[in-house]
């Protein structure tokens, strides 16, 4: 079956790059790609929250080591260690720098929502939902959920703190509801008329304080076409008429 969303396509596709068909192969066993997965999602939590495109092999392999230190899994170091650098369309190893990093930057944003929906559920905290940083992961958390009108509630009712996360909370509005497309449609309205009139207000107050924006050195026609750009870029979509 197709994927209807990106969200799911990613979790189709990790699944499976992960190890899924070596275990109908028999390569390897259920426990191990289970504790692989594991073990990806632990790695893509700390290069993402240290900010660091790419972890020493030897700092990869310290972090399976410590994970199955606690744990009486009976598995192997190596063995798991192996495992994950054999997962060469998501891991890749840089052996002349000695260094291991994700395929694309995608997959770690992936593996890291992956970790807050297995960690919290429904009930994680969307942290600095209008930050580019954390846009891609936001945005595949709400697509796990689907269905997650309160998170929905909660981050739309956030006021920008700048006018830079206004203009990012324009520009990732439409992704987050189209991820959340399971949502009440009532409540997906809701959302999408606080981000209409955030966008309003962007523009009023840039037309009546123009020194206070860098949007105001645009005529004011020119300033009206770039942000109805960025409102049709956004929500130019059937699932939105």
């Amino acid at each position: 079956e197709l994927p209807s969303t990106l969200p799911e396509l990613y979790s189709k596709y990790m699944d499976l790059a992960l190890g899924r068909w070596d275990i109908k192969k028999g390569s390897i066993s259920e426990k191990e790609y289970e504790t692989t997965v594991i073990l990806v999602r632990a790695i893509a939590k700390i290069m993402l929250e240290s900010d660091i495109p790419e972890i020493g092999i030897g700092d990869a392999r310290e972090i399976v080591k410590e994970y199955l230190s606690k744990r009486e899994t009976g598995q192997n170091v190596d063995k798991l260690f192996e495992n994950i650098t054999n997962c060469s369309e998501v891991i890749c190893i840089d052996e002349i720098k000695n260094k291991l990093f994700f395929k694309h930057r995608t997959f770690l944003e992936f593996m890291y929502s992956e970790d807050m929906f297995i960690k919290h559920g429904k009930s994680a905290k969307v942290e600095h939902p209008f930050d580019g940083y954390w846009g891609a992961v936001n945005y595949f958390y709400l697509g796990k959920l689907k269905d997650c009108p309160e998170q929905l509630k909660e981050i739309f009712a956030l006021i920008p703190k700048d006018e830079p996360e206004l203009i990012s909370k324009i520009i990732q509005s439409g992704s987050y509801l189209l991820a959340a497309y399971q949502s009440p449609y009532e409540d997906i309205t809701v959302c999408v008329k606080r981000v209409v009139l955030d966008a309003a207000d962007l523009y009023c107050n840039t037309c009546e304080e123009p020194s206070g924006s860098p949007l105001g050195r645009f005529p004011e026609v020119q300033l009206l076409a770039v942000i109805t750009g960025l409102m049709r870029h956004t929500f130019e979509y059937d699932f939105f008429e």
